[in-house]
C-alpha cells in the first residue's frame, strides 16, 4: 500500500481507485484516548500516538501534551495503535478496536528504544575537500536517497563512474543496473560533473578504504520542542508500486499526484479518504510534475514519455502531446498569476496553449515556454500543504479539535503558498 500525508494549513487531493461502498457514505465516527508514560513511568510530551485503521488503510497520528493524548473522528474498526517519542523506534504497540459513536481509552508505556538516523545525521560526516564537491554529491546524490547508499560501497574509479552515469540515466532507462554498462560505454562519457563527482567518491569510498559504516551520533532529528498540536492523517495509496512523486491541489480541495512507476495519476478526497486512479495511456511515461486549474483540469509532465498531459477531472478524459525536442525531459509544472503554467525541465521549458473549449497542442521553445491554462482560471490559495512520500501512506495534518510503499503527507503547521 501506498499513503499520503495531510496537515491542517496545507491543502492538496489525491484521487484514487476504492472498492466497496463509498466512503462520502455517513460513517459515524469514534474515538480514542489515553496516557503516555516513558520508560521511567514519567508523562511523556510530544510522543507521536499512531492509530491505524486496518481495514481502511488510514492512519491517525497525534502527539501526547502533558502525558496524555486524544485523538477524536477516527473511522471505527480494528486498529495498530503505536508510540514513541520523537526521533526514536516505537516503543509501545497494541490493537484495539474503535466503536462508532464511542471514545474508546488505551494507555501507553514506553519502552527504551533506538535513535533513528536521518540523512541530515549523515551529511556533516560527509568529507569535505572544500571545491564544491561536497555540495554537487548533496544535490545529485543525496536528496533522493540519502548518504548511506553510497557511503556503505567501494569501488574503483571505474566503478564509481559506472554508478554516477547509472543514477543520471533513469528517468530515460529505467531501474538502476551499472553492471549494464561496460567500461567502453563508461569511458566514453565526457562530462565535467561526472568526473568530480566520480573523483570523489573514489577518492572517500574507493577499494583502499576500510569497509563498513562510521555511523553518526543520531542528534539531527529530536524530540519536539513543547508541545505540539497536530493531527497526521495518512491515506494507504491502492497502487503499492506508485512511487507517488510531485502533487498539487485543486479548488474543490482535492489532491492530485503523479504515481511514477504505477504509470498513473491519482486523486484522493481527504474529506473520504476515497482513491481514484487514471492509467496514463503510455507504456512508459515516467510522470514527474502535476498541477490543477480553475476549469477542472490537471496537468502533468513525462520526464521519459517526453509529453506534456491533461486530466478533466469531471470525465476522466485524458490527452497528452509531445514535445517538439527529443529527451526534453520536463519536471516540475508552476501555475503563474499571468494565466500561465510553466514546465521546468533539464533542457527547458515548453508550452501548451490552451482554450475553453479545451483544445491544445505543443508550441514551445527550448527555455522559455509554459502552458497556457483555459482563459479565466485562476488559482487560489490554501490552508494546507501536502507531500508525496515514498515508503510510506499518504497522510494529512490538522491541528487536533507508518511506513507503507509510498505516501501523500499533509501537514497543518506549515502556510500553504500562494499560486
Amino acid at each position: 500500500m501506498l499513503k499520503i500525508v495531510i496537515a491542517p494549513f496545507l491543502g492538496l487531493l489525491l484521487i484514487l481507485s476504492c472498492q466497496g461502498a463509498s466512503m462520502a457514505e455517513a460513517v459515524e465516527m469514534g474515538g480514542l484516548q489515553g496516557a503516555v508514560r516513558d520508560e521511567n513511568g514519567k508523562p511523556a510530551t510530544g510522543a507521536a500516538i499512531k492509530i491505524r485503521n486496518v481495514d481502511r488503510g488510514i492512519t491517525v497520528t497525534v502527539f501526547s501534551r502533558r502525558g496524555n493524548y486524544s485523538a477524536p473522528g477516527l473511522f471505527p474498526g480494528k486498529s495498530e495503535v503505536s508510540a514513541g517519542l520523537g526521533g526514536h523506534a516505537e516503543g509501545a504497540k497494541a490493537e484495539i478496536e474503535i466503536a462508532p459513536g464511542r471514545n474508546a481509552s488505551l494507555d501507553l508505556a514506553l519502552k527504551r528504544s533506538s535513535p533513528i538516523l536521518t540523512p541530515a545525521d549523515w551529511i556533516p560526516q560527509l568529507p569535505d575537500d572544500r571545491d564544491g564537491v561536497k555540495e554537487l554529491v548533496i544535490n545529485r546524490c543525496v536528496n533522493c536517497h540519502g548518504p548511506v547508499n553510497f557511503v556503505s560501497r567501494r569501488f574503483d574509479r571505474l566503478g564509481w563512474k559506472k554508478v554516477v552515469i547509472d543514477m543520471g540515466r533513469i528517468e530515460e532507462i529505467g531501474p538502476p543496473n551499472y553492471k549494464a554498462i561496460s567500461d567502453e560505454e563508461a569511458m566514453a562519457v565526457k562530462s565535467e560533473q561526472v568526473e568530480r563527482i566520480t573523483a570523489y567518491l573514489t577518492r572517500h569510498f574507493g577499494p583502499d578504504k576500510a569497509p563498513g559504516l562510521n555511523v553518526p551520533k543520531a542528534v539531527a532529528y529530536r524530540n519536539a520542542v513543547g508541545e505540539p498540536d497536530v493531527v497526521i492523517t495518512q491515506f494507504d495509496i491502492p497502487t503499492r508500486t506508485a512511487i507517488p512523486h510531485n502533487l498539487t491541489v485543486d479548488p474543490r480541495g482535492h489532491v492530485w499526484f503523479v504515481e511514477r512507476y504505477g504509470e498513473k495519476i491519482g486523486g484522493l478526497d481527504p474529506k473520504t479518504g476515497e482513491f481514484k486512479e487514471f492509467p496514463i495511456p503510455a507504456k512508459v511515461a515516467r510522470s514527474h510534475g502535476i498541477v490543477a486549474d480553475n476549469s477542472g483540469f490537471v496537468w502533468w509532465s513525462e520526464s521519459r514519455g517526453n509529453h506534456l498531459g491533461r486530466l478533466d477531472s469531471r470525465t476522466g478524459e485524458m490527452k497528452r502531446t509531445p514535445l517538439p525536442q527529443e529527451r526534453s525531459s520536463p519536471h516540475t509544472l508552476f501555475l503563474a498569476s499571468d494565466g500561465l503554467i510553466w514546465s521546468r525541465g533539464p533542457t527547458g521549458s515548453w508550452s501548451i496553449p490552451a482554450t475553453t473549449s479545451g483544445s491544445w497542442s505543443a508550441t514551445g521553445k527550448r527555455s522559455a515556454a509554459s502552458i497556457r491554462r483555459p482563459a479565466g482560471s485562476r488559482n487560489s490559495r490554501f490552508p494546507r500543504r501536502w507531500r508525496a512520500r515514498t515508503g510510506s501512506s499518504p497522510t494529512r495534518a490538522g491541528s487536533s479539535g507508518g511506513a507503507r510503499a509510498a505516501a501523500i503527507i499533509w501537514g497543518g503547521w506549515i502556510p500553504g503558498p500562494a499560486r
